[in-house]
């Protein structure tokens, strides 16, 4: 995609400093295996190439959910969610660039089940009438600012959660806006608070192509699908074509949703 690459081009570029990294790392240490949950970011894939190049087996955790549009699962062992994420991944076998893998080497593939410890709690939000809002950068901090906010005016509290790669100077900034909300906004940290505390203490989630729809669904908290900005893919993962996650084109039917029964 020609945005994706607008945004991303720094990101794509460190791949020349990842491969030379990891086959200096790899080639000294020999390990056994190579142990990956992430399958697309520069630095994995770097490794992956390195580790195909050298012939060290590769294993792969999922760790959220996975579309058409993802590399090709090219690990010697791979552990999925589930029978959704392998036919996903089926779709994905014609996505490679990578000239070190050996396309008729035997692969495994286990499914073994969400990796997260996810509970159902009977009292979801204790009543206090809660909305999650998690994002990632990419999303848009204004955007993000701007439901909150009109969540906030509804009546209702806010809880943001951010992913785990948000820059420093994104959460400095969500932090200035949370103490000057009064605590009607709070700020939820990946690194402190794990995914199963986090859905606990809310009545439902918003969210744009995230995994935490799927995780908020299965432990029966109303989830929401939102784009805070146009989507190159909208429902990129399915939730709302899969009945698992409502959909809201603006902020004024994000709250119709919250207040719906």
């Amino acid at each position: 995609d020609r945005e994706l690459m607008g945004r991303r081009l720094n990101g794509f570029l460190t791949i020349y400093f990842w491969i030379p990294f990891f086959f200096v790392i790899l080639s000294r240490t020999k390990p056994k295996v190579i142990l990956c949950s992430n399958d697309h970011n520069s630095a994995n894939r770097s490794l992956l190439a390195v580790a195909n190049y050298l012939e060290i087996p590769t294993s792969y955790l999922q760790h959220a959910s996975v579309s058409s549009r993802f590399h090709k699962l090219d690990f010697d062992y791979s552990f999925l969610d589930g029978k959704i994420a392998y036919e996903a991944y089926q779709q994905c076998e014609g996505n490679t660039h990578d000239p070190f893998a050996k396309n008729n080497r035997e692969r495994w593939v286990f499914l073994s089940g969400v990796k997260r410890p996810l509970t159902i709690a009977s009292n979801n939000g204790s009543g206090s009438d809660t909305v999650g809002i998690a994002f990632k950068e990419a999303d848009g901090i204004e955007e993000v600012i701007r439901l909150s906010e009109y969540v906030m005016q509804s009546g209702k509290h806010v809880l943001l959660r951010y992913h785990p790669a948000t820059s420093q100077n994104i959460i400095d900034k969500l932090k200035k806006i949370v103490n000057e909300s009064g605590d009607r906004i709070m700020l939820n940290s990946p690194y402190s608070s794990p995914v199963n505390e986090y859905l606990a203490s809310i009545d439902s989630v918003v969210a744009s192509n995230s995994t935490m729809l799927l995780e908020a669904a299965m432990v029966d908290v109303k989830s929401i699908y939102y784009e805070f900005r146009p989507a190159v893919t909208p429902d990129y993962y399915g939730y709302v074509a899969k009945g698992i996650a409502f959909q809201a084109g603006s902020v004024e039917e994000v709250v119709e949703l919250l207040n719906a029964n």
